[in-house]
């Protein structure tokens, strides 16, 4: 396992704009190393049946600033590209690495 494409962690915030409305603003949560994956066999043909076919398993190393994610506040930014994390998987808890399932967003 080679760990080589950097990867983004961006917590979803509630800010102001200029005229005082609330918007929606992502701000940096965590950076680190990653290995990205695309799907493959059994996986790959039921994303392109559930039309999910822009998603990728992206694996990190755990830590405590990982175990607190959770799927609807975070954002994953690889190379310019924004992903909503659909799954976190703690590989059975062992502390070790941590598989992301991300679909990219325009």
């Amino acid at each position: 396992m080679v760990m080589k494409e950097r990867v983004s962690i961006k917590k979803k915030v509630k800010t102001k704009d200029d005229d005082g409305y609330k918007i929606d603003a992502l701000e940096d949560y965590y950076s680190c190393w990653a290995e990205i994956n695309n799907l493959y066999g059994k996986e790959l043909y039921e994303a392109y049946n559930l039309k999910l076919e822009n998603t990728l398993n992206i694996k990190i190393k755990y830590c405590n600033k990982v175990k607190s994610l959770n799927n609807k506040d975070f954002m994953l930014v690889w190379k310019d590209r924004k992903f909503r994390i659909l799954l976190v998987d703690y590989l059975k808890y062992n502390k070790k690495d941590v598989l992301l399932k991300c679909i990219e967003v325009s």
